[in-house]
């Protein structure tokens, strides 16, 4: 008999390693409660470094943001949201001088008073999103009905601007700013194994994001994912108020991103990045390092 239990010492050890290994595998999904709001929450530091004509300009820009997501639905497999900005905000400054600074929470006056008319009309349009239970993006209602209210709000005249809110609110654009959306893998994870997204970003540059996304990490309530993601312009040129320029850009994107496993949301998230882009201008040379971090968080509003 103790010859017997010696023998299975062996496998009853190799049958505990397994219970073990699949213990610590995790289906990534997003569990969210209908009638329940999350609020999803950015930001971004960048500081900008131009070399034109053997100068060197120096720039810093800030944002951030807070979106409302209110879950109206709930079928087998997906879900409807009501997707409502709370807040934004912007923060321009070059040189240390030249100071730009747009918040819809502003109501003093001048250029903050006009931004927050703008910001009053993407919160009176909210966009209906619908996802499934990877955090995919099925469909999108009200987006065309938005874009129509800004314009007819006037937000601006200068056509550099009317380019940049129409990348923001374009079908691709929106879609992209929920970062957790769309990136689960179909099939349950350990520690160490890793997927690929690819994803598009149009932003007066169009740019291809080839992201890895690797599990670092699982524990109960919490897994940890690490984010690394290189950038890469489509094509070396980009049509800026009606003109045709030439535009290369590459970056990388480092970083981590902590998904709460009781939602599937990011609890918290902070990508660093590191941009060139080179562009030719009223033939003047152009060349700007960007580097910032990006942080996210969602967490539902009690």
């Amino acid at each position: 008999m103790k010859k017997y239990l010696l023998f299975l010492l062996p496998v009853i050890a190799l049958c505990t390693l397994f219970a073990f290994r699949a213990e610590k595998s995790v289906l990534l999904r997003v569990h969210l409660q209908k009638g329940s709001t999350y609020l999803y929450k950015t930001s971004l530091n960048q500081n900008l470094v131009t070399q034109i004509a053997g100068q060197s300009m120096n720039a810093k820009v800030t944002m951030e943001s807070g979106m409302d997501l209110k879950v109206t639905e709930k079928y087998k497999d997906s879900m409807l949201m009501n997707a409502i900005y709370r807040h934004m905000a912007v923060n321009l400054s070059s040189m240390g001088r030249h100071q730009i600074v747009l918040d819809s929470r502003d109501s003093s006056g001048g250029t903050g008073s006009r931004f927050k008319k703008f910001f009053s009309t993407l919160q009176a349009h909210p966009v209906v999103i619908k996802t499934d239970a990877e955090g995919n993006i099925l469909d999108m209602r009200g987006l065309e009905q938005l874009q129509q209210a800004v314009n007819a709000s006037g937000a601006t005249s200068n056509p550099a601007a009317r380019k940049l809110l129409d990348n923001l609110l374009s079908d691709e654009t929106f879609k992209h700013h929920f970062t957790n959306l769309g990136i689960f893998p179909d099939k349950p994870v350990a520690v160490g194994d890793h997927w690929e997204r690819t994803t598009h970003v149009n932003n007066m540059v169009t740019v291809d994001v080839h992201t890895t996304l690797t599990v670092n990490d699982i524990q109960p309530d919490k897994v940890l994912l690490g984010i690394k993601a290189d950038m890469s312009s489509q094509r070396d040129s980009a049509t800026i108020q009606g003109m045709t320029i030439p535009v290369h850009l590459t970056g990388t994107q480092t970083g981590t991103y902590t998904i709460d496993r009781a939602t599937g949301l990011i609890s918290s998230g902070a990508i660093d990045q590191k941009i060139n882009m080179k562009m030719s201008m009223m033939g003047q040379d152009m060349a700007t390092d960007i580097t910032g971090t990006y942080n996210v968080s969602e967490s539902l509003e009690k």
